[in-house]
């Protein structure tokens, strides 16, 4: 195996990786909106349910740009020697 195979499996995973995280953050955000299940109803309330998904809402922004630069950066870096 040569080292360009090596590299260009190394940087496959990395894709694959950000890709996999992305797509499973973004299935979990489609369900941010729903309502208090019922079977929280009577532990959770409205209010503080509403304000942790609030605080999902930002995190997962937040979390899909930091993982965006990082990959940015680590391909730049693999790229540039």
């Amino acid at each position: 195996m040569t080292p360009q195979i090596v590299f260009w499996i190394f940087v496959g995973l990395i894709i694959i990786d950000f890709v996999w995280d992305t797509v499973v953050d973004f299935l979990n955000a489609r369900h941010f909106d729903d309502p208090v299940p019922e079977v929280l109803q009577d532990v959770y309330e409205e209010k503080s349910y509403r304000q942790s998904v609030a605080y999902k809402k930002a995190h997962f922004r937040l979390a899909l740009f930091k993982s965006t630069f990082h990959l940015i950066a680590v391909l730049t870096i693999l790229f540039l020697d």
